[in-house]
């Protein structure tokens, strides 16, 4: 559904690049602890990841795209996602049906990679 984040019937959470930056935030796992309600649970050495509403956070999406979680190297590999080319991260805690299809009740990830501007600025 197109709706802007007033509009969205769940708890939506924006980490910019600049929070990211600030905190020289390395990984999209650590950026989502700024999250009210994202918690961490390990589950082994180098294995964590993102706790919502007591349910896994693996609803990604990369640019609005669904990317299904299904293997523990595609866990892994969504924890420790660099977040040198991310925007922002948008984060809806609940269940996500109403918004973007079947999925635990935990929430979804979007995340917003850079993009390029409209015009060059590059100088010769």
């Amino acid at each position: 559904m197109d709706l802007s984040i007033r509009e969205t019937p769940q708890s939506v959470t924006v980490i910019s690049n600049q929070v990211i930056k600030d905190l020289d935030i390395q990984n999209i796992h650590r950026a989502l602890l700024l999250s009210p309600g994202v918690s961490d649970e390990t589950s082994g050495p180098g294995w964590s990841s993102s706790v919502s509403r007591g349910f896994p956070l693996e609803n990604l999406q990369i640019d609005g795209q669904a990317f299904n979680l299904i293997t523990g190297s595609d866990r892994y590999f969504f924890s420790t996602f660099n977040t040198a080319s991310v925007d922002h991260l948008e984060v809806v805690k609940g269940a996500t049906g109403i918004t973007s299809g079947s999925g635990e009740p935990s929430g979804t990830v979007n995340v917003v990679r850079k993009r390029a501007g409209d015009s060059a600025h590059a100088k010769t």
